[in-house]
């Protein structure tokens, strides 16, 4: 026996080898149009952290500007609370 006529493939065999390999290949693609998918809601939702740490920051300054503003106004104020 000659070692091509052991290892030999059928037509069937072959198209069957050529369906696994598509479908793999279509499971990547999909995969890595998940992963992009993926990738991009991370970047948005990373945008969207800064833009709310960054409203959060301005009504920080605001509320402090405001508590400063309260507290003049009760200690140097013309209506001063009596303590």
């Amino acid at each position: 026996m000659s070692p091509r006529s052991t290892r030999a493939s059928s037509p069937h065999a072959h198209e069957e080898a050529r369906a696994v390999a598509r479908a793999a290949w279509e499971r990547l693609r999909t995969a890595r149009r998940t992963l992009e998918r993926a990738q991009d809601a991370a970047v948005a939702a990373e945008a969207d952290w800064r833009d709310a740490r960054d409203r959060l920051r301005a009504l920080e300054r605001v509320l402090t500007a405001a508590s400063a503003a309260n507290h003049q106004a009760k200690t140097e104020g013309p209506h001063a609370y009596a303590d």
